[in-house]
């Protein structure tokens, strides 16, 4: 089974009613984390929507995007964490970048991208790592959440 996400993972208070109007699913972690899932039509379409221009961040994030970055100043997010998987099979990669107030702090691409990232907030406890602490591990994609996006998307 594979594993492509594209997420948000703070551990600011997010607010939930902007999140319920922008349509962004949010899943709670026991590690008082938030997740936010995306997916690229889903932000292709309130891209269009505010006006916002499309084009590429400053990683190479599928979604490192000024959309993404509108998102989290309207969820109230200042520090968050962008993360991006890509396995099947156990091959594949992950991304993982730290913003402040839509700024690049830190990134990185290594094997252990995300869990690197994560240290800078998350202890692990008794899980194997950060990834399953957070509850990651649970979503294979987030492309259930955005379900009425997809069609006729591609």
């Amino acid at each position: 089974m594979g594993h492509s996400i594209v997420a948000l993972v703070s551990k600011e208070p997010i607010q939930e009613k902007k999140a319920m109007e922008l349509d962004l699913p949010i899943f709670p972690s026991s590690q008082y984390v938030v997740i936010v899932g995306f997916a690229a039509p889903h932000c292709d379409l309130w891209a269009e929507k505010a006006s916002i221009c499309f084009g590429s961040g400053s990683t190479p994030i599928t979604l490192d995007s000024p959309i993404t970055h509108y998102f989290a100043k309207k969820l109230g997010l200042k520090k968050y964490l962008l993360l991006q998987t890509n396995y099947l099979g156990g091959i594949g990669e992950q991304y993982a970048a730290l913003f402040e107030e839509s700024r690049l702090m830190e990134y990185s691409e290594s094997a252990n991208a995300i869990n690197e990232m994560l240290r800078l907030g998350v202890a692990k406890g008794s899980t194997r790592d950060e990834f399953e602490a957070i509850g990651l591990h649970r979503h294979r994609s987030f492309d259930e959440s955005f379900e009425s996006y997809w069609h006729g998307y591609g």
